[in-house]
């Protein structure tokens, strides 16, 4: 034997793709500095907004505004036990559920960064788990389309209920009906004949979604469904605090504000004009609020900005120390 060939009793598994690359010292300290990055800049951001709360701090109900941070907090928790639930589906195995957990509020936090891709880079980078960069992207992509989902079902349910009950009746129905037949529809997605001249990975990875989508049990789906349904209700419910925390508002106006500012977040974040869609997010909402006085319009764009990113700091931080240790 020359020495190069492997021996016949070295049954050794071959190193995934980057294995080495992610193990080397470089590439760690490279991804703790993206980490402390996006911390430092979380908190310039909340130091830009901190101003324009302190300046209304006289006429604030401090103890409904820690209320509806609570909530928010729960939101977003609920948001990440879903995630937790979706990411084995794409092939992310080898991690317990706090691991997990873990690797989503850190990159929630990344995702603050210019860029938005940070997030996934370090979930791939530094996690252990088998599936590799093509799992977690499947798992974070899935997450947000399934968000985008809820916050359109959720405000068209909540705004039409403000016009009319039985209204706001269909539009429940309307998005179950969707929920349940995207889940079976998605296969039928990916056996349709795209373009040519896209990537034959941007194909690959639309196969992907389709086939775990797909399979995935109904028990599955429903704890999907109901684990984004109480993050949706926390969310509202913690905007009817804030509009109870500014008493020029109230809780209900408050509730109908949340509406109108998921929407606005989901403009800011599809237009990939700005971090987290700051500016577009805020124009958007105050366009879609204009009905609302100005200083109501104002300050809860401050709070709704503020409490995104202090949730995401807050359980960022929090869940930290539950980085996956090599194994």
């Amino acid at each position: 034997m020359s020495g190069l060939e492997p021996s016949q009793g070295d049954n050794t598994a071959p190193p995934q793709p980057g294995t080495f690359m992610r193990s080397h010292p470089l590439w760690r300290f490279a991804m703790i500095l993206v980490s402390a990055a996006s911390l430092a800049w979380v908190l310039w951001l909340l130091a830009d907004v901190w101003p324009q709360l302190a300046a209304q701090r006289g006429r604030l109900q401090v103890s409904w505004l820690l209320e509806g941070f609570v909530l928010s907090l729960l939101a977003s928790g609920f948001s990440g036990a879903a995630f937790v639930v979706l990411a084995p589906l794409f092939g992310v195995h080898g991690l317990r559920g706090i691991e997990l957990a873990h690797f989503y509020f850190s990159g929630q936090v990344l995702k603050h960064l210019p860029g938005r891709v940070w997030g996934i880079g370090y979930q791939w980078a530094s996690s252990p788990a088998i599936g590799g960069f093509r799992g977690w992207l499947l798992a974070n992509v899935t997450h947000l389309l399934l968000g985008m989902f809820f916050v359109l079902w959720c405000a068209a349910s909540v705004l039409a209920f403000v016009r009319a009950p039985p209204l706001g009746v269909v539009a429940v129905a309307v998005g179950l009906a969707l929920y349940a037949a995207g889940w079976s529809m998605a296969r039928f997605a990916t056996q349709r004949r795209w373009p040519r001249w896209l990537p034959e990975r941007v194909r690959s990875l639309r196969d992907g979604m389709g086939e775990a989508l797909h399979v995935a049990t109904p028990a599955l789906r429903a704890r999907v469904l109901c684990l984004f349904l109480i993050s949706s209700v926390c969310f509202y419910l913690s905007w009817y605090c804030y509009g109870e925390s500014w008493p020029p508002l109230g809780g209900s106006a408050g509730v109908r504000m949340c509406a109108y500012y998921l929407v606005a977040w989901l403009i800011g974040y599809l237009s990939l004009l700005t971090p987290s869609g700051l500016g577009v997010r805020e124009l958007a909402f105050a366009w879609l609020a204009q009905d609302f006085p100005g200083d109501s319009i104002a300050y809860m764009a401050a709070i709704g900005r503020g409490s995104l990113l202090g949730v995401d700091l807050l359980l960022g931080v929090a869940f930290l120390p539950f980085a996956p240790r090599r194994r």
